[in-house]
């Protein structure tokens, strides 16, 4: 979708036909574009006339300084815009050293390749004079190729176009309004020089077709035209005397502020706007458009106002996503019955449930309803701590290291005294942050009053003797303060599988502890011949 400009054009085409585009590209069959589109009024071909790529200079800047290797821009080959949305700048196409193409879509050249004809490689910075027409425009056709603009689409298109000739009291007024404030932002004299600006021949009355809902899901600049001039028009010419009205202006200003700071920063406009749209950070640098570690330094600096702001309709279009999706919703509603009853069963089976327990019976579950639904998780499942006692209100507040140590000490014994059969690592599952710090300042502590949990023992399904084995408590550890730990550790493992089956053979035992004979080996050969039975074969066992 945002690699060709199908991901452009099916935001503006009739559900029908992008299934039948999305067919023919699925399938690579040589669909002309004017299947699909009206291209007898403008350019023949989507990239323009020339079929040259098209390229912005200080896109191919912004991409070397995020370390990236730059590529061409979807948004720079629609054949109506002369100028970059982000930078403004004046896009380029033809090489000005001999006038050949930089590169026709064929050759798999970068942008930032010389030309192959020439070797030409300058930087020509070029910005152009832009009418307030062709920025809105450009901005406009942004947030179209991010899904931003749903009126657009022609299933509700016709809603928009009611709300805007009743916003006008009545269709021929708005026809009037909107051809006033084209010729006004576009800087010409009729309507009719809209077609030469542009390079593509519209109808002498498309304004009125299109508020008529007479105009034809093909043609599609002009749409774009009349969304663009009248949204600036109700927000231009609000009624005066308005408190909401005052209001509407000051917003409006914060937003161009907003841009203009942005721009400072180098953040580009699409990020803005699907931040304005209530993406989240991690899916803006996840679509590659900005790196984290700038945008997060972009929006530490913006004014508390404009931060606000941001936030607050961020919220909005959220919630306004999530207004259009009924059936996102509903899955919403399944999801959480699924996962709430998921640990409802799982508490009836089990009472003592704990945090820990219930993530390793159902991962994906209790994760959903950590992320979704965290308040009933919380009431339903409590932390073995409360919040008062717990360490959830100690983290950023410590006068000095020995309160924080205090504090956090206090934490790991309540824990293991609601539960003392935990191992270090369920401790330090359910209690991250604080034996993160003790392990790294007090790992001594943590070693005499966290010790790791015993090993459970190795299968035994080889035993094949008349009497049973039994099996001594484990003692075996994970992990060892020291080697000494380890080998009495390993001793005592060894006596106890002994002194419960004397009746096993020494090839018997020395496989049912077989890591412990391992370590003996080499620390303590003598007591092994010591205290190892001798090596007798019985002829009943096979």
């Amino acid at each position: 979708m945002r690699h060709t400009l199908f991901g452009f054009y099916s935001r503006l085409l009739t559900e029908d036909a992008n299934k039948k585009w999305a067919e023919d590209l699925a399938n690579c069959r040589r669909v002309p574009i004017a299947a699909y589109l009206d291209t007898k009024s403008g350019p023949l071909s989507s990239l323009g006339a020339s079929g040259a790529l098209r390229k912005c200079y200080a896109c191919i800047d912004s991409d070397l300084v995020q370390g990236e290797i730059p590529g061409w821009r979807v948004l720079h080959q629609l054949p109506f815009l002369s100028h970059c949305v982000e930078h403004s700048q004046h896009l380029v196409s033809i090489c000005p050293s001999c006038s050949h193409a930089f590169e026709r879509g064929a050759d798999f050249r970068l942008p930032i390749d010389p030309c192959r004809h020439c070797g030409y490689a300058q930087y020509p910075v070029r910005t152009p004079e832009l009418c307030r027409g062709q920025l809105l425009l450009g901005r406009l056709c942004s947030r179209v190729f991010s899904g931003l603009v749903p009126d657009l689409e022609p299933s509700r298109w016709v809603d928009w176009v009611n709300a805007t000739n009743a916003e006008f009291v009545n269709a021929e007024i708005a026809v009037a309004s909107v051809e006033g404030h084209l010729i006004e932002l576009w800087d010409v004299s009729s309507i009719a020089e809209l077609s030469s600006v542009l390079g593509y021949t519209l109808p002498g009355d498309f304004v009125g077709q299109e508020l008529g809902l007479a105009m034809s899901s093909r043609i599609w600049l002009s749409r774009l035209l009349v969304f663009s001039a009248a949204c600036s028009l109700m927000n231009k010419n609000p009624t005066s005397g308005n408190a909401a009205s005052e209001e509407l202006s000051e917003v409006n200003g914060r937003f161009e502020l907003l841009a203009r700071l942005a721009a400072a920063s180098a953040i580009p406009q699409g990020v803005i706007d699907r931040l304005i749209a209530g993406d989240a950070v991690s899916a803006v640098v996840g679509a590659r458009m900005v790196t984290i570690g700038r945008l997060r330094r972009f929006l530490r600096s913006l004014p508390r106002e404009i931060s606000s702001l941001l936030q607050k309709t961020g919220k909005n279009g959220r919630q306004q996503r999530r207004a259009d999706s009924p059936l996102k919703e509903t899955k919403h509603d399944e999801l959480l019955a699924v996962s709430r009853q998921a640990l409802l069963d799982a508490k009836a089976v089990n009472a003592n449930l704990t945090r820990t327990e219930a993530a390793k019976l159902f991962p994906s579950r209790y994760r959903w309803l950590t992320r979704h639904d965290s308040e009933w998780l919380a009431a339903e499942l409590p932390s073995l701590l409360p919040s008062s006692g717990g360490v959830q209100g100690w983290f950023s507040y410590f006068d000095n290291e020995k309160e924080r140590r205090q504090a956090y000490q206090n934490v790991v014994l309540e824990f293991l005294r609601h539960k003392p059969g935990a191992g270090r690592s369920e401790v330090y599952k359910e209690q991250r942050r604080a034996m993160t710090w003790l392990l790294q300042n007090e790992r001594a502590w943590c070693d005499l009053h966290v010790p790791f949990q015993a090993k459970s023992q190795s299968r035994f399904e080889w035993y094949r003797g008349a009497e049973p084995l039994v099996l001594p408590e484990p003692v075996l550890k994970s992990r060892y303060r020291d080697d000494d730990e380890r080998t009495a550790l390993s001793k005592t493992a060894v006596l106890r599988m002994r002194a419960l089956n004397p009746h096993l053979l020494r090839s018997e035992l020395v496989r049912a502890c077989s890591s412990s004979i391992n370590w003996l080996r080499h620390r303590d050969p003598e007591w092994l011949e010591e205290h190892l039975p001798p090596t007798v074969r019985d002829p009943k066992r096979k």
